[in-house]
């Protein structure tokens, strides 16, 4: 029964690692496109 709970647990957090890794990806990926739309003017 444990064994189920804490394999459960770990695939959560696996899952929200996979989110956040998305996450901040994509908020790297807009303060770049900030960044060169500044240095453009």
């Amino acid at each position: 029964m444990l064994e189920v709970f804490f394999r459960h647990i770990s695939e959560q957090v696996a899952f929200t690692r996979k989110i956040t890794i998305i996450l901040l990806m994509v908020g790297i990926f807009f303060l770049l496109r900030k960044a060169i739309n500044l240095m453009k003017y």
